[in-house]
């Protein structure tokens, strides 16, 4: 809960928060740093990721809080912090995300969630996630790399 509003307070303008206004986007990067806007939070997402035992524990608590746009689920880090590591499909881990999925639609928050392929992004949005990340910058870049390197070796191997 202390992280919650934490992200509140960082993430959103006075009087909801404590984010600074600077020269950045709220006042167009400074150059409407003048002008008084009417909600500067009105533009801002705030998305809270729940990766942890205790953000399971508090849930309800934490999705009754109503600052924020939407709930991302990081299935790896949760995975670890239920004891069932990168197992996926295992119900231990399954049956949570399931859960969030569901309370998260009772409190009328949006739900996003990390897929490392497209089977699975099938099947989160399937069970009504509204938002889906596919693998990753740093995993696509593995891909393809591992991809090219053994293209090369097969080309040398064919010479």
């Amino acid at each position: 809960m202390e992280d919650v509003l934490k992200i509140q307070n960082a993430a959103l303008y006075p009087p909801e928060g404590r984010r600074g206004i600077g020269p950045g986007r709220a006042t167009d990067f400074g150059l409407k740093i003048m002008e008084k806007r009417v909600d500067p939070n009105k533009n801002t997402v705030v998305i809270i990721q729940i990766e942890t035992r205790e953000a399971l524990e508090n849930l309800d608590r934490i999705l009754a809080i109503g600052f924020y746009d939407m709930v991302f689920i990081g299935p790896g880090d949760l995975s670890m912090n239920l004891g069932v590591f990168g197992e996926f499909s295992n119900p231990v881990l399954t049956g949570e995300i399931e859960r969030i999925i569901k309370k998260s639609k009772e409190y009328k928050k949006k739900v996003g969630i990390f897929a490392g392929n497209v089977d699975m992004a099938i099947q989160w949005l399937k069970y009504g996630v509204d938002l889906v990340t596919i693998n990753s910058e740093l995993g696509l870049l593995a891909q393809y790399v591992k991809q090219s390197l053994s293209r090369v070796e097969n080309a040398m191997n064919e010479a």
